[in-house]
């Protein structure tokens, strides 16, 4: 593969395979992290989708409780069962909240994967370049 914008006697030398092959392999390293990443996100919108459920079940019980106040002779344990129900829903959120921290480590790897093939990919250049092509 000749350079398109050098003219011929700027030109020291035709790119080999070889020369790509570093980029190739950084390539598909990236689209290697790209796959964990779109992995990590999917676990991330379940998450999501869980913590979304819980607060349905807290906005429920917030219904509940408001309820309770305006009828303000309404026993105190229908109170305490809306409360049950929040503490459910957070306990709930909190298991969503630990996989989207999980998510996110698996994310920062990827992203770390990424970094080292563009690491792989400038330090191909810098062959190349050294190798005298323009």
């Amino acid at each position: 593969m000749k350079c398109t914008h050098c003219s011929p006697d700027q030109q020291t030398r035709d790119i080999e395979r070889e020369d790509l092959k570093p980029i190739n392999r950084a390539v598909v390293e990236i689209n290697r992290a790209v796959v964990e990443i779109n992995r990590a996100v999917v676990e991330i919108n379940r998450a999501v989708v869980d913590i979304n459920r819980a607060v349905v079940e807290i906005n429920r019980a917030v219904v509940e409780i408001n309820g309770a106040v305006v009828e303000i002779n309404r026993p105190v344990v229908e109170i305490n069962r809306a409360v049950v129900g929040i503490d459910r829903a957070v306990v709930e959120i909190n298991r969503a909240v630990v996989e989207i921290n999980r998510a996110v480590v698996e994310t920062n790897r990827a992203v770390v994967e990424i970094k080292r093939a563009v690491v792989e990919i400038s330090r191909a250049v810098v062959e190349i370049n050294r190798a005298g092509f323009c």
